[in-house]
């Protein structure tokens, strides 16, 4: 359970510089499947400060990544497109330009990568092939 979307929203205003990480808040966003609308409204008004992450620095997520990945999907898929590819992509290639993530954007190319936890979970995102996609 995460800060609720009112929380995250006036955090958000009141910082400006501020950028979030999703990893764990799929159950917030879409529970019972179906979108929260404060979550959909937050995510919209500020799709050019969120990234998405998995938590790859524990290995046992490793085991669980497809389902990390497709958790990502089921809300992501509900935003417009241009808010889910703000999130899902450009935002990350924007912090650690799109050079650095070239290598990672195929799941096998991380795992042999010999990338650090830290890259890792920065970057996991991208080996599931998002960047392709939106």
């Amino acid at each position: 359970m995460s800060e609720p979307a009112e929380v995250v929203a006036e955090t958000m205003k009141r910082y400006s510089n501020l950028s979030g990480e999703f990893s764990f808040q799929d159950d917030d966003i879409l529970p019972e499947g179906e979108m929260d609308r404060k979550w959909r409204d937050l995510l919209i008004t500020y799709a050019d400060r969120f990234v998405v992450g998995t938590n790859t620095n524990v290995n046992v997520r490793w085991v669980e990544y497809v389902d990390l990945v497709d958790a990502h999907w089921a809300w992501l898929c509900l935003l417009p497109r241009v808010a889910a590819r703000a999130i899902a992509v450009e935002n990350t290639e924007r912090v650690f330009g799109r050079e650095y993530l070239r290598p990672f954007h195929r799941n096998d190319r991380l795992l042999k990568s010999g990338a650090s936890q830290a890259d890792s979970a920065a970057v996991g995102w991208f080996g599931s092939g998002l960047s392709g996609v939106f």
